[in-house]
């Protein structure tokens, strides 16, 4: 949890983050708990190389992604209330 608020915390503008963090934190808990079914500790490049892949960056990145999805899905109503053009 500590790890998605941080992100949250760190990543957000103050006013979008107070509207739209509890949803994302939500969405971010349900996204780590079906990547963790899925992550591979064995993954292979092209080559069929073992190469490590730390599940705290696998994390990030989705994350990350997660926050410019809300952002992008709610701009309207995040520009119309914060005007943030």
């Amino acid at each position: 949890m500590g790890f998605f608020i941080f992100r949250i915390e760190t990543t957000l503008y103050p006013p979008v983050r107070r509207e739209f963090g509890e949803d994302i934190l939500q969405e971010c808990i349900l996204f780590a708990e079906t990547k963790i079914q899925r992550y591979n500790l064995r993954y292979k490049d092209k080559d069929g190389s073992f190469k490590k892949v730390y599940f705290r960056t696998y994390l990030w990145k989705g994350v990350t992604g997660l926050m410019l999805a809300h952002i992008k899905q709610n701009r309207k109503e995040i520009n119309d209330k914060f005007r943030l053009d």
